[in-house]
């Protein structure tokens, strides 16, 4: 009779667990991660006062749906924009981090590369 009750709670929690990980971007531990977002170049501030950058590259995005679909993902972690430059770039906040996201190119076969400056 125990296993009936002990088994259900071991599931639950189990899914519970993995239900609430989330991926973050390894160099930037507080940004969500953006499904295909490969972070090349990463550069840590010189100072405490400076910013984080890093070259990302993203492929099989539409260049003018980029910023709008991760500005849902961040919304969802909690940021907040705080500047809406899209298609191009937008700035978003979210306690005491900081970031803007510019795209700088868009590829053949909508492959997009951009800077990510943040702390």
């Amino acid at each position: 009779m125990k296993k009936y009750i002990v088994y259900p709670i071991i599931f639950i929690l189990l899914f519970c667990s993995c239900a609430n990980k989330k991926e973050y971007i390894k160099e930037f531990p507080y940004l969500p991660q953006y499904e295909n977002l490969k972070i090349t170049d990463f550069e840590e501030a010189k100072d405490k006062n400076g910013l984080n950058h890093s070259n990302f590259s993203v492929k099989n995005v539409q260049f003018e749906n980029f910023l709008s679909d991760y500005e849902k993902i961040l919304r969802d972690h909690n940021w907040k924009t705080i500047d809406d430059k899209k298609p191009f770039s937008i700035q978003v906040q979210k306690d005491d981090h900081f970031a803007i996201i510019v795209i700088t190119s868009q590829q053949k076969d909508k492959d997009i590369k951009g800077i990510i400056y943040a702390k």
